[in-house]
């Protein structure tokens, strides 16, 4: 038995704990057990769970080992005694209540309900083709063998972060967030070396209903315990978006001002995707998908320090992170994790404005006389973000009887025939309520409704999209020259000022007689277009915006490149005259 190493943790960690319980209370090779293996996957879970260390964990005094083992209910009509000692032990323990609603409402968003159904064995299907690919029976696959290179890679990783450094003793936050991110990671590394690469990431939670991965069900089980309140689902959609980012990233001229623009926007998102990481967990972030993203891995490598191996420079600098974020959030904590993330995009945005005002400062220091008139514009122009900031969300229904009423008030909410969707989940929710007067809701879940509630979220979004919310920030001066890249704001300084762009044109920061704002000064000097001096200075100020995202100092190699086009298309011919001159 391993050294457990988490039973000191406090009841202040209780709801990291209670996130635990989900990601391992099905195995990752859930689908590998089921066809494979003559054991019930529940008791492979738990001791999966025993293996890495983590099965004394307590919630309301009760271990994650039996919680796992007893996720589901005993058959009511084969082992009707056993059943009924387990309902009442479920009604007595919240944890196990809200372990199995979330489990169930899980299931629910990603597949429709069927009963039980004997799958002989798993049959690859191409997603492109439909051709059938070889049964996974004939490679033999040892599961045995699969779970135990899991389990050993995942207590190396827990131990070596874990038990040396003493960090997870007493904080079950960096535990959940270390299997988060590890779990994908170990089953990765543990079919790496079948001789198929059919199944490595794509082992479905439900064989008979393939869409959708067991990483996918597990994860969304972790987002949805912490919304179930008195066994009841109270969750809500939120979703974040960006407004007018084209039209700020088409104000450019160079393709480093492309890639600034874009990165800016990326990095942006990144601080709200941050704020939910760091309140509910990244897995309650539906999209974009971010388990392996270069700035999330960079936030864990250096600011929670899990042991997850630094992203290189090249992949920090790629804007990966669309301007738009869908979160499953608990319906109380909707009001303070909008405010929190309002609140952390605008921190964001004036730590970049900031650095790099600050970064000029210090470069041309007394050679400007103007600082005073720099500043007043500069504070003015970047006091807010340069989008629409907007946020959208709705509730889910707390049962199949209130989310069958849901759907008949957002299809007289929409516009008629607005989708074809709606009309189908209609009819199917018929069909769900119907069964649920029957069966009960133990099946029936009003998570059956997460395409409807989708498609709700989108028409609210839609429509907020087609107002779209401004202020006008009047520019002194009346009609004197505008930025010359964006055109909507005075230039930083009076464009008269020699002094001031003369030194900017010498050390190609802007071309001949153009004049940039501050917000397009932000984009110029992030992309590094100029001197070795204008490089250096946008390697720091990428370091220190870095250094908030992730609250750690990182250090970067070299500054970002991007080539312009005259660049590229002259590159040939530059290198014949270099041919030459040899």
């Amino acid at each position: 038995m391993p050294h457990n190493i988490y039973y000191e943790m406090t009841m202040l960690d209780d709801f990291w704990r209670l996130k635990i319980a989900p990601l391992l209370h099905d195995p990752i090779i859930k689908p590998l057990v089921m066809i494979l293996g003559k054991e019930k996957h529940e008791s492979v879970a738990e001791d999966i769970a025993k293996k890495i260390g983590v099965a004394n964990i307590k919630i309301e005094d009760t271990e994650i080992s039996w919680l796992i083992a007893n996720h589901h209910p005993p058959h009511h009509e084969r082992e009707p005694e056993k059943y009924k000692r387990w309902y009442k032990v479920k009604e007595k323990l919240s944890s196990l209540k809200a372990l199995l609603e979330a489990d169930h409402n899980s299931s629910a968003a990603d597949r429709i309900p069927l009963e039980d159904i004997y799958i002989p064995e798993i049959l690859p299907i191409h997603s492109l083709s439909g051709e059938k690919l070889q049964s996974l029976k004939i490679f033999s696959i040892d599961y045995s063998k699969i779970k135990c290179d899991i389990t050993k890679f995942l207590s190396g990783k827990l131990k070596e972060y874990g038990e040396l450094k003493g960090r997870f003793v007493k904080n079950s936050k960096l535990l959940y967030l270390a299997l988060w991110r590890f779990l994908p990671e170990a089953l990765m590394r543990a079919l790496e070396n079948l001789p198929s690469n059919i199944i490595n990431m794509n082992l479905p939670a439900d064989t008979r209903i393939p869409t959708h991965t067991i990483w996918d069900h597990v994860r969304t089980t972790s987002a949805l315990i912490t919304c179930i309140d008195e066994g009841k689902l109270k969750a809500c959609f939120l979703r974040f978006e960006l407004g007018g980012i084209q039209d700020f990233l088409s104000k450019a001229r160079t393709t480093a001002d492309y890639w600034a623009g874009s990165w800016i926007t990326s990095a942006l998102m990144f601080s709200i995707i941050k704020k939910v990481s760091d309140k509910i967990g990244p897995d309650s972030i539906i999209y974009p998908d971010v388990h392996g993203m270069p700035l999330m891995d960079l936030w864990l490598c250096r600011g929670i320090k899990i042991g997850v191996d630094r992203p290189n420079d090249e992949d920090i600098l790629m804007p990966v992170i669309p301007e738009t974020a869908l979160i499953i959030a608990p319906k109380d904590k909707t009001s303070s994790l909008i405010s929190e993330c309002e609140d952390a995009l605008h921190k964001a945005w004036q730590t970049l404005s900031c650095e790099t005002r600050k970064q000029l400062k210090s470069f041309f220091g007394a050679r400007i006389q103007n600082w005073n008139e720099f500043d007043e514009t500069w504070n003015r122009q970047t006091e807010n973000i340069p989008f629409t900031f907007r946020i959208t969300h709705t509730n889910w229904p707390e049962n199949i009887d209130r989310a069958h009423k849901r759907l008949e008030n957002v299809e007289k909410s929409l516009e008629k025939g607005v989708s074809i969707l709606t009309s189908n989940v209609k009819t199917f929710l018929d069909k769900a309520w119907k069964a649920s007067k029957r069966k009960g809701e133990i099946y029936v879940k009003p998570a059956l409704l997460y395409s409807g509630l989708y498609e709700e979220l989108q028409a609210k979004m839609h429509a907020s999209g087609m107002i779209r919310r401004f202020e006008v920030t009047a520019e002194p001066g009346g009609a004197r020259k505008r930025c010359d890249l964006c055109g909507l704001r005075n230039p930083v300084l009076d464009p008269e000022n020699d002094d001031f762009w003369g030194l900017l044109e010498r050390e190609r920061l802007v071309d001949f007689n153009e004049r940039l704002c501050s917000v397009c000064f932000i984009k110029r000097i992030l992309g590094g277009t100029g001197s070795r001096e204008i490089k250096k200075m946008s390697k720091d100020v990428i370091e220190k915006f870095l250094e908030h995202l992730c609250d750690e100092k990182i250090r970067l190699k070299k500054p970002p490149a991007y080539p312009s086009t005259s660049d590229i298309s002259t590159a040939a011919f530059k290198k014949s005259l270099l041919t030459l001159w040899k």
